[in-house]
């Protein structure tokens, strides 16, 4: 079964539609066999970002004003899958489904406001500013030049630093 196939399997559906709250279809679909496989062809380059864009584009040529949308399970549990990939094209992405208040997608789009906001946390977090200091001047009584990092490492959070 493709990856996409597995997404939108009956289970994942039933499980969609018996949870009540976001964010307890969230945790139920981390833990879905269907999201973890997905997961998997993601990080082994089965698929890539470009695939999941145009599966979405596919799944919204069925939306139709007023009406359930069908795929709206399949694309809870793809939010789910693809929120820690680390590309630009999928973030936004999760942040324009994140946006949307709509009553067909209604579901979807509080799980990716789930997902958007893990994402933003996970990746500020595994990201780090280096400075570059080039030729410190010495003082008096202060380290020697050998002595001095010519560069820093700053971690996002700001709460501590790593000399290099």
């Amino acid at each position: 079964m493709l990856p996409f196939d597995q997404l939108e399997a009956d289970s994942v559906a039933q499980l969609a539609f018996t949870v009540a709250t976001p964010s307890a279809l969230y945790g139920l679909l981390a833990q879905h066999p269907s999201v973890a496989a997905f997961k998997t062809a993601l990080g082994t380059r089965t698929i890539d970002a470009d695939d999941v864009l145009q599966r979405v584009r596919v799944w919204l040529g069925d939306f139709v004003p007023r009406i359930r949308f069908r795929h709206e399970a399949a694309l809870c549990a793809l939010v789910v899958a693809v929120e820690s990939h680390g590309s630009k094209q999928i973030g936004e992405f999760i942040e324009e489904l994140a946006s949307l208040h709509v009553a067909e997608l209604s579901m979807a789009s509080r799980v990716a406001r789930i997902a958007n906001k893990r994402r933003k946390a996970t990746l500020s977090a595994n990201t780090a500013v280096i400075v570059k200091l080039g030729n410190v001047p010495s003082r008096t009584g202060g380290p020697r030049q050998d002595q001095v990092p010519s560069r820093v490492l700053i971690p996002n959070s700001f709460t501590s630093a790593r000399v290099a």
